[in-house]
């Protein structure tokens, strides 16, 4: 254990000098290696992943590079060589810049690996596997990226996909009883099968079905429908809330709204529902689960070739099953020639009675429909 925390921190011992003299450093990729794990290893902060890839533009993908590579880093200039010399025990001179930003991580890096045997087992791992130390520095990383992508504000969760399985007054699989309506002038009937998209503070046509009720003042949401799909043997619909409007009018059956808050492209068709609010929620710590709770991945939500970070996908499991807000996951891709790591950790960010939807916190190889999920820790909110 002694040797991996020195070896730990020996990388940025020799990062710091060589930044100091050239400005810039190469690097040859190594099997495993991500951009994430890279901008965390070289340049102090995981979420500056992209400022390599920018450096680097022979990659066209960030999510796949390859061994043998060489990967060019940005230098830390006259602050690494400060934080080096500091390090060594020579003392800054009075004229000497404050600490710089790599400095306090470089300082709180040492504090993390030296409380490591303390931590528990982290997801990024196995349990009981060999990479403790940098292990526990992710788990640290897992709760910064939490707080830094708002992933349990309410926001966030009421414009999180979602398996929508329960009938309107028609029988269809459609949340709501209530759709927006194109708004027609004598001149659109021959056009009025087309579809009709709304700004925001734009005013909109609500049509309602016999049995809704809607007053000037009420708040509703409005929610896109992504296709109708079979899931566990019945009918459901992929569904996103991509607006919320206010009722401005009702005379008789002709009711209007105004659209004061936009997540995504709102179009005539889509439907209306009463307003649902989520509270926000803080992380406090990552604890180790009470149950065993194992998966597939039903699909991922957004229409890409390959996954990316914090994009969402459906599990197969929930609430039923013991699934709760804040449960983080393990990825086994199906495909991954590495048995004995995670493909991806995912969290959960919506827990419906028998489907969840959780969002990419760490990505290693490609993930899919039909690859295994299973619960390695849970987030404690306060």
């Amino acid at each position: 254990m002694k040797h991996s925390i020195a070896a730990i921190l020996s990388v940025f011992l020799i990062l710091s000098t060589t930044a100091g003299q050239t400005g810039e450093q190469t690097y040859v990729i190594k099997k495993g290696d991500t951009l994430w794990d890279l901008a965390f290893k070289f340049l102090g902060d995981p979420f500056k992943w992209s400022q390599l890839w920018h450096q680097n533009q022979y990659i066209t993908n960030p999510n796949l590079i390859y061994p043998d590579k060489t990967l060019v880093v940005g230098g830390a200039g006259q602050d690494a060589q400060t934080g080096t010399a500091q390090e060594n025990g020579t003392p800054a001179s009075s004229s000497s810049p404050a600490p710089s930003r790599q400095d306090e991580f470089f300082s709180e890096t040492k504090q993390a690996l030296a409380q490591s045997e303390k931590q528990t087992s982290s997801p990024f791992v196995e349990a009981g596997g060999p990479k403790k130390v940098e292990a526990d520095v992710y788990d640290s990383l897992f709760r910064a990226a939490m707080h830094r992508n708002n992933h349990f504000t309410s926001d966030f969760m009421e414009k999180t996909a979602f398996l929508w399985d329960k009938k309107d007054e028609k029988g269809l699989v459609y949340p709501g009883n209530a759709s927006l309506q194109k708004m027609m002038n004598s001149k659109e009937l021959l056009t009025r099968y087309e579809r009709e998209t709304y700004q925001h503070y734009e005013e909109v046509l609500v049509d309602p079905l016999s049995k809704t009720h809607y007053r000037p003042g009420d708040t509703v949401d409005i929610f896109h429908s992504y296709g109708i799909m079979k899931y566990r043997g019945i009918p459901v619909n992929l569904v996103r809330r991509v607006a919320r409007g206010c009722i401005q009018s009702v005379v008789d059956k002709k009711i209007s709204a105004v659209l004061f808050k936009i997540w995504d492209v709102v179009e005539s068709g889509d439907r209306v529902d009463t307003v649902t609010h989520f509270a926000n929620l803080e992380l406090d710590t990552l604890v180790d689960p009470n149950a065993s709770i194992k998966g597939t991945i039903f699909l991922r939500v957004e229409n890409t070739e390959l996954p990316y970070l914090y994009q969402t996908f459906i599990l197969d499991k929930g609430s039923k099953d013991g699934v709760m807000v804040g449960d983080v996951f393990a990825v086994h891709a199906k495909n991954d020639p590495v048995f004995d790591r995670p493909s991806a950790i995912a969290c959960a960010v919506r827990v419906d009675e028998t489907s969840s939807t959780l969002a990419l916190e760490k990505l290693v190889n490609s993930i899919g429909a039909g690859d295994t999920v299973s619960l390695v820790k849970r987030i404690r909110f306060k």
